[in-house]
């Protein structure tokens, strides 16, 4: 299913809760109501006139958060309360939330560090045995950060309390990432990839998709209410 014909997507997250894709596209930052069918919009630029590098959709607080040169930037799902709450840093690359955790993990010049949604509480999480990390993505349900390495060529993940540091070392180049059930996908220039979570072994998906980049799994129940 093609739901959006469009060039350059840099990069996309959704919020499943609201049937909402958020799409990059070069310094603009769109909405596409899922649901309802309705036309993409433009809801805010990138006041840093460069290049968005991670988005990432807090459906608790309805905030999005994205990355852009040295900066990791906040705002309101309509576009408004363009806030950085961190500036002038390293290259900063893909960026995730836990609304659950009220923390946010980016890559940073071959790092991973976390903040509190408000910006506080800046720590570096992974700072070590790291090559080029590409992609983050949370598992919601075990509690894991994941992650790709192009470098290492990789697939690795922690818990989010830092312990249990694992990997999957098999594939060359993997890029976009997601978890989905028992099992975690993962994108290389060879096509779609994946592999049960707690096995390890790789499973060629498609490997005929030209250009494959990103991946994300839309299933309504997959991201909790953290009640």
């Amino acid at each position: 299913l093609n739901i959006l014909t469009q060039q350059e997507i840099k990069t996309f997250d959704v919020d499943q809760t609201r049937w909402l894709l958020f799409i990059v596209l070069g310094e603009l930052i769109y909405s596409l109501d899922l649901k309802n069918n309705v036309p993409s919009n433009a809801i805010t630029s990138n006041p840093f006139f460069t290049e968005i590098t991670g988005i990432a959709a807090d459906w608790i607080n309805e905030k999005i958060y994205w990355t852009t040169g040295g900066n990791l930037m906040m705002a309101s799902y309509d576009g408004t309360g363009v806030y950085p709450l961190h500036s002038l840093r390293q290259p900063i690359g893909d960026v995730v939330v836990h609304p659950g955790l009220e923390k946010i993990f980016w890559i940073e010049n071959g790092l991973i560090y976390s903040t509190n949604l408000d910006g506080n509480d800046l720590a570096t999480f992974i700072s070590s045995q790291t090559g080029n990390p590409e992609k983050l993505h949370i598992d919601y349900t075990l509690e894991r950060l994941y992650w790709t390495d192009s470098t290492k060529n990789t697939v690795e993940y922690v818990n989010l309390d830092g312990t249990d540091r694992q990997s999957y070392s098999y594939s060359e180049k993997p890029y976009g990432l997601a978890a989905f059930g028992d099992r975690v996908f993962w994108t290389t220039p060879e096509g779609l990839h994946w592999t049960y979570k707690d096995t390890g072994v790789d499973t060629k998906v498609e490997p005929t998709i030209p250009g494959l980049r990103d991946v994300k799994v839309y299933w309504e129940t997959s991201f909790p209410d953290f009640d």
